[in-house]
Formats: C-alpha cells, structure tokens, sequence
C-alpha cells in the first residue's frame, strides 16, 4: 500500500488506530463519560491503543473528570456512588446541564491551540 492510499483512506485504519466518534467539546466529553461508565462496569475500553484509566481515584477520595489530557473537575465522593454520578453526568450532559464543564473543556482547548499556534 502506497502514500496515496493511505492519504485517501484506504488501509487508514491501520494507520490511524482507533478514532473518537465525536470531534465536538461536548461529544468529546460525552465519549469519555461512556467510556467511564464501561470501565466501571467491568469492560476495558481503548483509545489510542492505551487502556482508559477510570477516573475514580482511591487516593483522592473522588474522581477527576479528564477528557483529552485536561481535568476539569475534581469531585470527592464515596467509591460506591461512582458509578452512579457517571450516569447521572452522562444524563445531565445530554440534557444540555453541564455547559459549565463544556465551556472548561472548549477553553481549554482554545488555549492549548494559542500555545502551538505562538511557538511556530
């Protein structure tokens, strides 16, 4: 297979491993919040070829939610009410009621853009 096959798809998949279903802050966040939601449960989930880490930390007492390489809260809890305020989030987020971590997100990544643009 050639560059150009590559470049126009073909074989892609083995080029670029596993691709986020949505490019949006919002889907982004609720990918990650699905994928939590399956670790809790028991199953392992991938992306990038690298097994998702639940967000759950013993240590801490709570979670921290990150999604693409930014925490965007951190939020102390009892281990047994994690999975249940992951689906709780995850219908919060699909009712439009967590704009305030959306926008943390999108600002984030606003200025991670402005960093890479101002080194070139």
């Amino acid at each position: 297979m050639g560059l150009m096959d590559i470049l126009q798809g073909q074989g892609a998949k083995d080029v670029t491993g596993e691709r986020q279903s949505s490019t949006t802050p919002k889907g982004r966040i609720a990918d990650s919040i699905q994928r939590q939601i399956n670790v809790a449960e028991g199953k392992t989930e991938k992306v990038a070829g690298q097994e998702v880490k639940p967000w759950y930390d013993d240590e801490l007492g709570g979670m921290r939610i990150k999604v693409g390489g930014f925490t965007l809260r951190t939020i102390t809890m009892p281990k047994e009410n994690y999975a249940t305020s992951l689906k709780l989030m995850k219908e919060a987020l699909d009712n439009d009621q967590l704009d305030d971590l959306v926008k943390a997100f999108t600002e984030k990544l606003n200025e991670r853009d402005r960093r890479k643009a101002n080194k070139k």
